[in-house]
């Protein structure tokens, strides 16, 4: 806990979050990524040409888990390009989250590392 306390100290001082309740997809996504590499874990953007609506992170953990996250913000919705990808990762034995805030993003990472 005092690592996650000190983290996001950090993004404050950098000015990259106001206020947590108010959080855009991108610093939910930055908060997110610095936590779990904090712990251990790898957190790659992952795009593949020619194909849109995967999700925004691949997490892998050091015991050999992997996952992946799209982020939303409170106002956020999934398009239904993203609601198939993630269906189709699903149906291949695979992990998608959609994460709303932090809080939730912590919620996933934390299940994975502590597993």
């Amino acid at each position: 806990m005092k690592r996650l306390v000190v983290l996001l100290n950090i993004i404050m001082r950098q000015n990259l979050i106001q206020d947590f309740n108010t959080m855009t997809e991108s610093q939910i996504e930055r908060a997110a990524c610095l936590y779990a590499k904090s712990l251990g874990m790898l957190a790659y953007k992952f795009t593949s040409p020619g194909r849109a609506g995967v999700p925004d992170r691949v997490f892998l953990t050091p015991t050999g888990g992997v996952f992946f996250v799209e982020f939303k913000c409170a106002t956020g919705k999934l398009s239904a390009l993203q609601k198939n990808e993630h269906r189709i990762i699903r149906k291949h034995g695979h992990d998608v989250y959609v994460a709303w805030d932090f809080n939730e993003a912590k919620k996933i990472i934390d299940e994975y590392i502590y597993e």
